[in-house]
């Protein structure tokens, strides 16, 4: 495994799918700062960039990994396996934290959009972890849906919400953001948005 950190998945999510891909402009850790997030919902609620490479390698050891496919087989593997992936961000807690971040993407209607983000849960057992995505309006958030996902420890794993919003929709023409509410210690990649046009 070579050329690995963190960023948007663009070249990943092209080679995919035949849907435009859009990225967080909030990317702020793939040169390693922590700009572009915001961490909260618990006093002790921390998070720090990190260098990717050593995640990956002891990934690469996971037994749980390999058993999934490892590098060449896992579903998520081909979308972490990028050139500019050099760092990650490192959430915890000891309950449950909200990770927030803001895209520049404003919502059209008639186009699909699916918003992803993958997780490697390092909870040391078994937890619900919640994607929430949502509009964001002048002085509110609205709510767009849940992805749920229940992950053991050292599981990777991706989230989706996918949706589409009709002509008149009061989501029209705000932007995207989300919150992944997430139970212990973490490790996030970049968010997406794939648009179909």
């Amino acid at each position: 495994m070579n050329g690995l950190g963190v960023g948007c998945l663009l070249a990943c999510l092209i080679t995919i799918s035949p849907l435009l891909a859009e990225d967080f402009t909030n990317a702020g850790f793939e040169s390693g700062n922590f700009d572009g997030w915001t961490i909260g919902g618990r006093k002790d609620a921390r998070a720090k960039v990190i260098p990717s490479g050593p995640v990956f390698d002891q990934l690469g050891q996971s037994s749980q990994f390999r058993s999934s496919g490892g590098w060449e087989g896992h579903s998520v593997s081909p979308l972490l396996d990028r050139l500019n992936n050099r760092y990650l961000l490192q959430i915890g807690s000891d309950g449950y934290l909200k990770a927030s971040t803001e895209s520049s993407v404003r919502i059209e209607a008639g186009k699909q959009y699916a918003v992803s983000l993958i997780g490697l849960s390092r909870n040391g057992g078994e937890a619900i972890y919640y994607l929430d995505v949502y509009a964001i309006g002048k002085d509110r958030r609205l709510p767009l849906g849940t992805a749920q996902y229940t992950a053991r420890s050292d599981e990777l794993f991706r989230q989706t919400l996918s949706f589409t919003v009709e002509k008149d929709n009061p989501h029209i023409g705000k932007r995207i953001g989300l919150t992944a509410r997430y139970r212990g210690r973490n490790l996030l990649d970049n968010a997406a948005i794939q648009v179909s046009p």
